[in-house]
């Protein structure tokens, strides 16, 4: 008679088989994943769970006392790993959530496996020393001493992975992660139990490792397959995304959030960004297309039309509103497939496309003045000529008809209006960058308090309603720069009007202020003039306000000429303070915000034997 009498298989033995057959069918479906952070120890938890249920398999059909003791040498092979590397993941898999209890992971996933490798070998010798357990052909097996030694610390292995999993979903608010300790703790919880009962001999005393590991089994499965348990991404994306520059998130086709960078963290602010979540739905209400309007959820095929159009060559552009600021956000997405073409995953990129749209601007702005100043110079030029063809007729005419005077009263209207006309040509010219300053050292600060006490009492005061503070805030020591005196007091003047004119309707503050600073011109967020100069040592002039400030598109005007927000007003005084800064080689930022005033600061180049 064979040792193993096959013909009397019966139904539990059949079932023992699938079972075996499923567990090495999860060892083999391992050796096909990419391996992760949590790998390890889901590879020890399946093989274990395999050994054991291999050994029980072959100790229920054994006929004899060596059959039972291989039988039971597989069985507890995996029965004492088993507990520590359930242990192990449930570890892990809290530190992957950002939860790990306060523990040295690497000590206390060690002592574990040491502890049941001691408890091995004293099993593999037990057939010398018989204090691990007595196997009886075709009944219940005697536990020795030392079984009880190994068996006391596993089960608090597994209560300890339970306690770990509790603690998880405690500390997360996320369903998701809620959703996968559950999973977790009702696999370990059935495998516990049912042992428990099996050796304290409560109930049946049928033996239920079988469909135990099979409920644990599926439990763990369907936790993996729904709720991203353990989830298999690669141990190198983590890694990997952190030092990218971009949010990069992996979604699943249904919209649910699996990994996020810590860069998508910090670009999408306040929004929860937590496994589980629905991107599509967390991100439409902080949406806003290109023409200012809200993103449309309405439409009930909107989030389908949101993933073409993230999907399609180049993404989308949007305004993303953040709190705290309204960035440019550039999103695409690139879907992540699988064996026979299936979608698993999309990755999307969440790219910041405010310092790119700035430079557009910027580039915009500056072709735009180009053209213009290219114009104005034209202009300036004929409109020269003109003026002198009809102020040499007047004069002329001035001077041979004297004796009647309506006649001359008029003529002199258009000596006058000539001389304005001048005046306007003469400040075309500035802008345009026709009129080459005459340089010299010039002490800016000295300069800037020279402008500030010729100011007299109706530059201060009119036509303003309400009264106007000044401060003067200049350096004490010498500030010398390469410029033209005259056109300076020009800028400066033009640059203190402008700020006056802002305070007409409630008074406030102008601040005027000089000193030396080191700007990298690259970097400076607010530049409207002269991105492009070296990073260097500047002498820069402040002229601040307390005023009602500029909205973005009257900011993307002001230096062009003729353009005004005060009504009649020429508008063509920051128009020679752009010409007379670029014809000087000087910078120009500008920042304001409406209802918190405007400031103005231009930079210049410091003299060559100031910065000795």
């Amino acid at each position: 008679m064979s040792p193993l009498e096959l013909g009397g298989v019966g139904l539990w033995q059949l079932l023992s088989a699938g079972v075996v057959g499923l567990w090495l069918g999860g060892v083999l479906a391992l050796t096909r994943l990419p391996r992760t952070a949590l790998s390890g120890a889901i590879w020890g938890l399946v093989v274990c769970a395999a050994l054991w249920s291999l050994g029980d398999l072959i100790t229920g059909l054994a006929q004899d006392l060596l059959w039972e003791q291989i039988g039971l040498s597989l069985l507890y092979s995996g029965a004492i790993f088993l507990p520590s590397f359930w242990w192990i993941l449930a570890l892990r898999w809290a530190e992957d959530r950002g939860v790990a209890p306060p523990l040295d992971t690497r000590l206390w996933s060690r002592v574990p496996l040491l502890f049941a490798g001691v408890m091995w070998l004293i099993m593999l010798t037990n057939p010398w020393h018989g204090q691990f357990g007595v196997p009886i052909v075709g009944g219940r097996n005697l536990y020795g001493p030392l079984w009880w030694v190994m068996a006391l610390p596993n089960y608090l292995l597994i209560f300890g992975a339970i306690a770990v999993e509790l603690r998880v979903l405690r500390r997360i608010e996320a369903r998701a992660i809620r959703r996968q300790g559950a999973f977790g703790i009702a696999a370990g919880g059935v495998v516990l139990l049912a042992n428990l009962a099996y050796v304290s001999g409560a109930g049946s005393h049928a033996n239920t490792t079988l469909p135990v590991l099979t409920a644990a089994a599926v439990i763990l499965v369907i936790g993996m397959v729904r709720e991203g348990l353990y989830g298999v991404l690669p141990v190198a994306l983590p890694v990997i995304a952190s030092s990218d520059p971009d949010g990069l998130l992996v979604v699943r086709p249904d919209g649910r959030l699996v990994h996020a960078n810590p860069r998508a963290r910090e670009l999408l602010g306040t929004l929860e960004v937590a496994t589980g979540t629905r991107i599509p739905d967390s991100l439409a209400p902080r949406l806003i297309e290109p023409d200012g309007t809200r993103v449309d959820r309405s439409a009930p095929d909107w989030e389908e039309r949101w993933w073409q159009g993230v999907l399609g060559c180049g993404g989308i552009l949007y305004r993303y509103e953040r709190g705290d600021a309204t960035p440019w956000l550039r999103m695409s997405a690139q879907p992540v497939r699988g064996r026979r073409d299936r979608l698993i995953a999309h990755c999307l990129r969440a790219h910041d496309a405010t310092d790119e749209q700035r430079a557009e601007v910027e580039l915009h702005r500056a072709r735009r003045l180009e053209s213009v100043a290219q114009l104005s110079r034209g202009v300036a030029h004929d409109f020269q000529n003109l003026l002198t063809v009809a102020r040499g007729n007047a004069e002329l005419l001035l001077d041979r008809m004297p004796g009647t005077p309506e006649v001359q009263r008029k003529l002199h209207k258009i000596l006058r209006s000539c001389e304005q006309a001048g005046e306007l040509a003469d400040q075309l010219q500035l802008y345009a960058g026709a009129v080459s300053p005459t340089r010299r050292p010039v002490d800016l600060s000295e300069l800037a308090r020279d402008t500030y006490e010729m100011l007299d009492a109706d530059v201060l005061s009119a036509p303003i309603d309400r009264s106007i503070d000044v401060e003067l805030d200049h350096t004490a020591d010498p500030l010398l720069i390469e410029a033209d005196p005259t056109q300076l007091r020009q800028l400066l003047l033009n640059l203190f009007v402008n700020a006056r004119d802002a305070l007409h309707e409630r008074g406030g503050e102008i601040h005027v202020c000089t000193g030396r600073a080191t700007l990298d011109p690259a970097l400076a967020r607010h530049l409207v003039l002269g991105r492009d100069r070296p990073s260097a040592a500047y002498a820069y002039l402040t002229v601040s306000d307390t005023g009602t400030g500029m909205d973005p598109q009257t900011q993307e005007r002001i230096f062009e000429p003729f353009f005004s927000t005060k009504g009649k007003q020429r508008g063509i005084g920051l128009s020679t303070v752009f010409g007379i800064a670029r014809s000087h080689g000087a910078l120009i930022e500008l920042e304001s915000e409406l209802g918190r005033g405007t400031v103005f600061t231009v930079y210049f180049p410091i003299a060559d034997d100031a910065t000795d």
